[in-house]
């Protein structure tokens, strides 16, 4: 699993995040990490709030409706369907 390589305290972004399998998984891995989950879809952002804001990665999991070029400086890694990228810059451009 991609998220085994990622430091134990990441701060991970789900760009395009959708029904938020990935940000489950990154959360599930990673217990001291942090997930963003960005979307353009208020529809599903208020998913990623619904599914997550009862467990116990609820407070590590945070749904923002936006995109990338305005996404919080993290430790990245965005997926989609066929390509994972990860940025380790201050900003993602």
């Amino acid at each position: 699993m991609l998220a085994l390589s990622i430091a134990a305290d990441a701060k991970v972004l789900d760009a395009g995040c959708g029904r938020g399998n990935h940000v489950q998984l990154f959360a599930e891995a990673r217990p001291d990490g942090q997930v963003t989950a960005l979307d353009v879809s208020p529809a599903a952002i208020d998913k990623i709030r619904t599914r997550f804001g009862g467990s116990a990665s609820g407070q590590r999991v945070i749904g923002q409706v936006g995109d990338v070029e305005h996404a919080p400086s993290l430790i990245a890694v965005s997926i989609s369907p066929g390509a994972v990228t990860l940025c380790t810059s201050s900003r993602i451009r």
